[in-house]
């Protein structure tokens, strides 16, 4: 995703660039040209690569096909904006010809550069996973559990992510165990155990915490509840067994929830 992200956001600056090449600037056409390209085609590329992350086999098709569908919208109506600058401008903003052409063609850019900010802010859960290498264990599981639905729907959904370290911690052979088919349910029961229904930021974490008398409990989709608690100014999490995670990145904001990293995966009963 960071790749993704690097090449859409590159590829539009250049693009906006082109407001400054002159008429006989071909060298500083043709490089920006090739720069503005090179974003497009690397954006493509990473987008097919993202989109198999974010989706299953059954929705990848629609996805994409809405995607490209409100891509063409968007640049359509882009086209016919600048159209009427060029055909238009010179009367209606009284300048010249050459003036209104620049004007029309950076204007590609900005648009581009204003809808990928816009796109990249609105990442539900699953794809703001997916664009933090910190989560891919994460993410497989989630893949494997086929909960990419699930978690990329309406919510809001309060989710304390294990890191990959935090994956890491299981015994030797466990986490591969539970990536096996026939152990779906367990792992969807793991999974679901991390997450909570509602959208709660750090402040309301610890506002609760200190208002139930030093601990707050939350039930879960899975349907056995965390405690949480303060120690050391930082917040824990400990599950039905008494092991604990600690909260090492708080408030990652995303369209439906937010993801709150810990450093150790809690289990249900």
């Amino acid at each position: 995703m960071r790749l993704f992200k690097s090449f859409a956001y590159g590829g539009a600056i250049f693009a906006s660039t082109f407001y400054f090449a002159q008429s006989g600037d071909v060298v500083l056409t043709l490089l920006i040209y090739f720069l503005a390209q090179l974003g497009a085609t690397g954006s493509n590329v990473f987008y097919d690569s993202v989109l198999k992350d974010i989706t299953t086999d059954d929705t990848i098709d629609s996805v994409s096909a809405r995607g490209y569908a409100l891509g063409y919208l968007g640049g359509g109506t882009q086209l016919l904006l600048s159209f009427v600058i060029i055909l238009l401008g010179p009367d209606l903003l009284g300048i010249d010809a050459t003036l209104a052409s620049r004007i029309a063609i950076a204007l590609a850019g900005l648009w581009w550069l204003i809808f990928s900010i816009f796109s990249f802010s609105r990442m539900n859960i699953v794809e703001t996973a997916v664009s933090n290498e910190n989560f891919s264990t994460l993410v497989a599981a989630v893949q494997a559990g086929e909960l990419v639905d699930a978690l990329s729907s309406e919510g809001p959904f309060t989710v304390f992510a294990p890191t990959n370290d935090g994956f890491n911690k299981l015994p030797e052979g466990t986490l591969g165990t539970l990536l096996k088919p026939e152990n779906k349910s367990t792992l969807q029961s793991i999974l679901k155990y991390h997450v909570v229904a509602g959208q709660f930021m750090a402040g309301d974490v610890v506002k609760a915490i200190n208002d139930n008398g030093g601990q707050f409990t939350v039930e879960t989709l899975q349907g056995n509840e965390l405690t949480l608690k303060l120690w050391e100014g930082n917040v824990y999490v400990k599950d039905a067994n008494g092991n604990k995670a600690k909260v090492v990145i708080a408030d990652v904001e995303t369209s439906n929830g937010v993801i709150h990293a810990i450093d150790n995966v809690v289990l249900p009963e």
